[in-house]
């Protein structure tokens, strides 16, 4: 059995991580956005991000064996993301470990998966922030990915389970079954990549056995924001599929299961074809093994459930309620988009207040059932981030008992939707440019941003309410600081700011309605061929009232992932933002956070 030696494609590098405290250099390659290598307009790669995601082989395996290759490739193209696949020590192009009876324990393995978690964490490669999205272990990999999220406690969004094994106790049957006298002999020798080929190498007994010795009847502790999916073929040989059962009821409610028919361990059929009717079959065809190759499947899958729609289905589920008794969103007659931005867990153990901090969209159609509503939650002070003239279009009815306070963050500008055309026409090329208009808020609008939250620091406890015309831009930027702030972690802000592609639906016909009148008028003026140029990008099949409208609505998590890079390069922290651009020190965040937070 061999391999040939991998080719690098335009987009990837070959990398070298140490392994702190050792000799141990782990082989790598870093697969970038093919966003960052030409016109992804033209070619209709997805924008590049600052999301990465760690892949990993199984036991005598390798960076490049199964779905790995591939899978890089289609996170760079269809998702923007940033890929890092590597060789545990002992395989591959790592370091070879001396002498032989030592091998390579799952405790080497975790400790190898922290030296590459850190190593982009800590901004070693290329001096680039990241935000890790997925860990991916195939496998043993599998376990080891499960195991180093327990023993660590590393904030994950998503661990993507294939063919990974639950009970190491199956693992011993395996070994007993396949090497009889394996415990005796202290070891055997089993077929592995090392270099750029498979050679037998010797496995030691040790090596087995810290395999044997796990069974992951703890995961459910992993970080409670943390999504698995799971993917198993149904000719399943060396895993017990009960182990998958076994992932899904101790994950139950975070747990995707997704099989694959007739697919084996490594996602390849188990029945020979016919090459003389190769060609009537859909799948690929392994060549040398002359089965159907799987692979694909597993890529499309992961790419899917790491995709917007997935991710924000998986969340808006998980958003209902913020515990059994108490609903997030909330149901107030004639304002869409109206939800509680409290309950969510911090950092450090505690959460936010729910409550407190609420957010919606325009309330220009609030009825008096509405108001009601509105009064019996508890809201003291309602924050009008809109424009003097989108004010004056649509006023906030007078509320009793209720304190409406307009903080325009843009002063007599304008950032309705129908309104923001001519400030930010990429608005309707891409989801990317969203960046540069909260960039926008965080600088010009942090005068109104420091009176809301000396409003908060001066009245502990006390809800409110906070909007602006569509619920999703400056009303977005103001729940995310006050999230981060609260020690929220930053994906988990985004997703919170990604929910109004759900909230606002209701008013889109509306917003489309003015959006597409103002972009008729645009197109008709002597600017319009230029405007319309600019915007479509030299797209095919692309339509700046259709496709432009969706970016106009959207409220991408990535967008808002990529405001959090350009706030963390020029800012530092959060508490650096409050501190230098809003002129609150560490005592009036304190006593922010104490008015926002449980305890």
């Amino acid at each position: 059995m061999t391999t040939q030696k991998y080719q690098l494609k335009e987009f990837e590098q070959e990398i070298f991580i140490p392994v702190p405290g050792t000799d141990i250099k782990l082989c790598a390659i870093v697969a970038l956005p093919k966003a960052l290598f030409g016109d992804h307009y033209v070619k209709n790669y997805s924008p590049p991000t600052h999301r990465l995601v760690i892949l990993m082989h199984g036991q005598s395996g390798h960076k490049n064996y199964c779905y790995l290759k591939d899978l890089a490739e289609q996170l760079s193209e269809k998702l923007g993301i940033y890929s890092v696949r590597f060789d545990f020590r002992n395989c591959g192009g790592s370091t070879i470990i001396k002498p032989k009876t030592l091998g390579r324990t799952v405790e080497d393995d975790i400790e190898d998966l922290n030296a590459v978690y850190n190593y982009f964490m800590d901004q070693h490669f290329d001096n680039t922030a990241f935000f890790v999205e997925a860990v991916i272990g195939h496998s043993r990999g599998s376990l080891d990915m499960f195991c180093w999220g327990l023993e660590k406690k590393a904030y994950v969004p998503n661990f993507i389970n294939c063919a990974g094994r639950f009970d190491g106790a199956g693992k011993g049957k395996n070994s007993d079954l396949q090497y009889p006298d394996w415990r005796k002999a202290e070891g055997f020798y089993e077929p592995t990549c090392q270099g750029d080929k498979y050679k037998n190498v010797w496995i030691p007994a040790r090596e087995t056995l810290s395999m044997i010795s796990r069974k992951l009847t703890n995961v459910g502790d992993l970080d409670q924001y943390s999504d698995v999916l799971s993917i198993y073929g149904l000719e399943e040989s060396v895993i017990p599929l009960k182990d998958a059962a076994s992932f899904a009821n101790h994950l139950a409610g975070r747990h995707t299961l997704h099989f694959i028919e007739e697919a084996n361990h490594s996602y390849m059929g188990v029945v020979k074809i016919d090459p003389t009717i190769v060609q009537k079959h859909k799948h690929p065809i392994h060549r040398k093994k002359q089965v159907y190759n799987y692979n694909y499947m597993v890529s499309d899958k992961i790419v899917d459930y790491l995709g917007p729609k997935s991710r924000l289905d998986r969340f808006y589920k998980s958003s209902l309620k913020i515990h059994p008794g108490l609903n997030r969103w909330k149901d107030v007659e004639g304002i869409s988009n109206f939800r509680d931005v409290g309950g969510w867990s911090t950092q450090d153990g505690n959460f936010v207040r729910p409550g407190i901090a609420f957010r919606c969209a325009n309330p220009s159609n609030v009825t008096e059932k509405g108001i009601k509503e509105i009064q019996r939650l508890k809201i003291k002070t309602i924050f009008d981030l809109r424009s003097e003239s989108e004010l004056k279009e649509h006023p906030w009815p007078t509320i009793e008992g209720i304190e409406h306070l307009h903080v325009p963050l843009f002063g007599n500008r304008s950032l309705a939707p129908e309104d923001a055309i001519g400030m930010y026409s990429n608005l309707f090329t891409s989801w990317s440019t969203y960046k540069a208009v909260y960039q926008d808020i965080l600088e010009e609008g942090s005068g109104g941003l420091r009176l809301i939250f000396e409003h908060i620091r001066d009245h502990p406890r006390e809800a409110f309410l906070f909007h602006c015309t569509a619920g999703k831009d400056r009303t977005g930027v103001l729940s995310v600081l006050i999230l981060l702030l609260c020690g929220v972690y930053p994906q988990i802000a985004a997703k919170e700011y990604e929910l109004t592609m759900i909230g606002l639906k209701p008013d889109h016909p509306q917003i489309k309605e003015k959006v597409l009148s103002e972009v008729y008028k645009m197109a008709q003026s002597p600017a319009g061929e230029a405007f319309v140029k600019n915007v479509t990008k030299g797209r095919q099949n692309w339509s700046i009232y259709e496709q432009g409208f969706e970016n106009v609505v959207s409220s991408r998590y990535e967008a808002m992932l990529e405001t959090f890079i350009w706030l963390k390069e020029k800012y530092g922290t959060v508490e650096d933002y409050f501190k230098e651009k809003l002129g609150l020190g560490s005592e009036d965040q304190k006593i922010i956070k104490d008015s926002l937070l449980a305890y």
